[in-house]
């Protein structure tokens, strides 16, 4: 469904050999987005032609490459003040694994804008699988059990005539002018595609490390022994967090989560 003449929306997206998971990303987004923007950074298995190929998106330059939290919270992701000011009524800021979702989601930010809500919150929920998804279909169609995430509680979808400025992550807001009619409990939900099995989880965390320019003397599966921030604010190995807790995920397109 396009509805770009009910609500304009464009997505600010960071890309890097993410071909595993990038058709899902375009095809939930490119139902609902005017324009999707991607950060494409120096990509090799495809990711960049993907993106080049399909009409939404237009590719953005990045200048630094790696992991660099301060360019891309003190550089790209302000880019939305050029690009989507006066152009769109919500933008959200996302990585290429989350996905901004609601079964009324076009419902929900029409009610919001008519409310004047400037930025809000999404519920956040880590989503495991044992498999890599294999759907035509949207990946929460055949990918649906979730655990509530903390760190992807995020106020990711705000309006671009805000000044806002983010922490490293995302996770939280750094700067915001003053007088900003917020929602947290938005009927929002992030769907964080994080763990598609172990090998994938496994070679996402070792290619992250390199891109901060971690030298790995692990490879493979142990580089899972990494602490890690864990969805329920402990720390610790983070797959053996899954592997603890993944019998308590539940199906999160079922679940109300909020009235929005």
């Amino acid at each position: 469904m396009d509805v770009g003449k009910e609500m304009n929306v464009d997505v600010y997206v960071m890309v890097h050999n993410d071909i595993t998971i990038l058709p899902y990303f375009l095809r939930h987004y490119e139902t609902f987005a005017q324009r999707i923007f991607a950060f494409e950074d120096q990509s090799t298995d495809g990711s960049r032609e993907m993106l080049e190929a399909h009409s939404k998106v237009q590719i953005l330059p990045v200048e630094v490459h790696g992991i660099n939290e301060a360019y891309w919270t003190g550089t790209l992701w302000p880019r939305y003040e050029e690009l989507s000011r006066g152009q769109a009524d919500y933008v959200m800021c996302v990585d290429c694994d989350e996905f901004v979702y609601n079964p009324e989601l076009v419902a929900v930010l029409k009610k919001e804008k008519a409310r004047g809500t400037q930025l809000l919150y999404c519920k956040g929920f880590t989503m495991i699988a044992e498999e890599l998804p294999t759907t035509v279909g949207q990946i929460y169609e055949e990918i649906r059990l979730g655990l509530p995430d903390f760190w992807s509680f995020k106020g990711c979808v705000f309006d671009p005539a805000i000044y806002l400025r983010f922490h490293a992550g995302r996770h939280r807001i750094k700067k915001m002018q003053e007088g900003v009619s917020r929602r947290s409990r938005s009927g929002l939900r992030l769907l964080h595609y994080r763990y598609l099995g172990e090998q994938y989880f496994a070679d996402k965390v070792a290619r992250n490390l390199r891109r901060q320019g971690v030298a790995l003397n692990l490879e493979g599966p142990a580089v899972l022994k990494k602490q890690n921030n864990l969805p329920d604010l402990t720390v610790g190995d983070l797959f053996g967090w899954y592997k603890e807790h993944k019998a308590e995920a539940v199906d999160v397109i079922l679940i109300k989560v909020y009235d929005a």
